[in-house]
């Protein structure tokens, strides 16, 4: 029975710590914080990533653990879209 238990405790640590590690308890309203800052507008999240974050432009090895495609609104009044890589203990970085 203890082996049991233990074997259950272990395996919560673990997966705690995998999906701690690819940003699944990042919030995505601090990309939309992030956005409304630089002065966009009407922001709407697409889609959001929490894997292969360098390959869509994010930098892991800084700190990056999320990324959100957002379509937004420019101060030019144009609707654009890119990506905003968050991590936990960084601010967001928007990636044209």
């Amino acid at each position: 029975m203890r082996k049991t238990i233990l074997l259950y405790l272990l395996v919560c640590v673990f997966l705690i710590l995998v999906f701690s590690s690819c940003g699944v308890f990042i919030s995505d309203d601090r990309a939309l914080e992030a956005v409304e800052k630089a002065g966009f507008s009407k922001p709407v999240i697409i889609s959001s990533y929490l894997f292969f974050l360098s390959y869509r432009g994010c930098a892991v090895e800084s700190g990056d653990r999320a990324g959100f495609l957002i379509e937004a609104t420019n101060p030019k009044n144009e609707r654009v879209r890119f990506i905003v890589c968050v991590g936990y203990w960084k601010g967001a970085t928007i990636r044209y």
